[in-house]
């Protein structure tokens, strides 16, 4: 679950994300209320909108800024260059009190 903290909202809509292998490709499952969905579907729109593998950048973007429970497959994880760990865990770190939406760096990736 995370916090859409940069919509402009009454409340501060919340989202779930759940996301799940398929074979070769990756199955991801957005759920929000009733009153939260447009919100969620605003701030989301780039991520429904893209294709391939920007998508699934976008989508590792998300996750490591607004998602604090996550895990990634250890076998995964180990095939990652020390330099993508760094830039992974760095970018965790610096987006836990406040998202970097502009912030860009190919080795964000975690599909």
């Amino acid at each position: 679950m995370f916090s859409l903290d940069d919509v402009d909202a009454p409340e501060t809509p919340r989202a779930t994300l759940s996301v799940f292998p398929a074979g070769s490709d990756v199955a991801v499952v957005f759920s929000a209320t009733p009153n939260d969905w447009h919100f969620v579907r605003v701030y989301c729109h780039r991520i429904f909108t893209s294709e391939s593998y920007f998508q699934k950048y976008l989508l590792s973007k998300l996750i490591l800024q607004s998602c604090d429970n996550f895990v990634i497959s250890p076998q995964y994880f180990d095939s990652l260059t020390p330099d993508a760990k760094v830039a992974i865990g760095s970018y965790f770190v610096d987006t836990i009190i406040k998202n970097a939406v502009n912030h860009e760096d190919c080795r964000l990736f975690l599909f």
